[in-house]
């Protein structure tokens, strides 16, 4: 069986440098240039008619289902609410 060779692997002038000599290619990642800003969130009491909240938790139950595993009921009111805010611009321009 041919014995296999790992360079200067098992020298001593390579045993300082860590992980950094076993890889060549140095170069970081390009970050990404999108910038997103920091939501605040606060907690409220909400009052909602039943069939809403059935309909919001019914909702929220099909698109896990569908393959969103992670979409919450808050995502739910996030979502509704972004297309509230695209119906009526002048309402969302000021606030």
């Amino acid at each position: 069986m041919a014995k296999k060779s790992f360079g200067n692997l098992g020298k001593v002038e390579n045993m300082g440098g860590g992980l950094s000599n076993l890889i060549t290619d140095t170069s970081k990642k390009e970050q990404k240039s999108s910038v997103k800003t920091e939501k605040t969130y606060l907690v409220k009491t909400l009052n909602i008619e039943e069939d809403d909240f059935k309909f919001i938790k019914k909702y929220v139950r099909y698109r896990r289902m569908g393959g969103d595993t992670e979409f919450t009921q808050k995502e739910a009111l996030e979502e509704a609410l972004s297309l509230l805010k695209d119906k009526y611009p002048d309402v969302a321009q000021n606030l």
